[in-house]
């Protein structure tokens, strides 16, 4: 699904290796413009939801994307969308933000190749970051959802998605 790249950070012209998407990868470009760190987070999830779509037609689950052979992704080289460590309880430590996955409809690829007995999933998703320590950890909420874009809500509040899409009424970043 091509669309799924147009509010991306990445042109389509230079979608990122699957091998490359990680919570790391953005921390020191986003710090320098002056964002917090979550928000790199938050892309780089967006990307590795893209990654994983555009080889199964679906969106997965947090897990799916850390570990895709468990969902029955099989692929030579193993190929992970995320790191394993990467979003777990140590990450939140870290961000100090609770993250959640909002799951939109259920959607199922069909089998192929990769997933010879098809690929539950998910048509549409949103993934949540509310500071962990409200007033200390952090001044906003965040939403990100396939559209790829990054959305907030000050004063730090609970964001809750629509159908596995980020709510009206948040503010672009």
């Amino acid at each position: 699904v091509r669309d799924v790249f147009t509010c991306s950070a990445f042109p389509d012209s230079q979608l990122p290796n699957v091998s490359q998407v990680g919570p790391a990868k953005h921390r020191s470009t986003q710090t320098r413009m002056g964002l917090p760190p979550v928000i790199g987070d938050l892309r780089s999830f967006a990307s590795a939801q893209a990654a994983f779509n555009s080889e199964t037609s679906v969106y997965g689950k947090p897990e799916c994307l850390a570990r895709p052979r468990a969902c029955g992704l099989v692929m030579d080289p193993v190929v992970t969308f995320l790191p394993e460590e990467g979003f777990g309880p140590s990450h939140e430590e870290r961000t100090q933000y609770r993250f959640t996955f909002y799951p939109g409809a259920a959607a199922t690829a069909p089998a192929g190749d990769m997933f010879p007995s098809g690929i539950k999933g998910y048509s549409e998703w949103a993934y949540v970051a509310v500071p962990s320590t409200k007033w200390t950890s952090g001044l906003r909420s965040f939403c990100t959802d396939p559209g790829g874009a990054v959305w907030s809500a000050a004063p730090p509040q609970a964001i809750v998605p629509v159908k596995g899409r980020c709510p009206e009424g948040l503010r672009l970043i």
